[in-house]
């Protein structure tokens, strides 16, 4: 590192995100996302429909201000699970 850069490392808030919704042993993607995938709604799958948004706001929380690769992915995810909410 060069002695005037600044470096953030957010790899504990990522562990407790993982952690907190019992997703710490996913496997990662290079990729975080793939424009060819079109998002279906489960319909034979129970889920809570509040975990989705609180997965994908704790996600935010770390991508605003660091994490701009993402940001695209994040914006997808919110606005489908929205809609789902709304239509449901």
């Amino acid at each position: 590192m060069i002695e005037n850069d600044i470096s953030l490392n957010q790899s504990h808030y990522i562990e407790k995100i993982l952690k907190k919704f019992d997703s710490f042993d996913v496997d990662p993607v290079k990729t975080p996302y793939d424009a060819g995938v079109h998002l279906v709604k489960i319909k034979d799958v129970p889920i809570c429909q509040m975990e989705y948004p609180n997965i994908i706001s704790s996600v935010m929380f770390l991508m605003i201000p660091t994490r701009l690769d993402i940001a695209h992915a994040q914006s997808r995810l919110s606005i489908y699970t929205h809609n789902l909410i709304d239509n449901h």
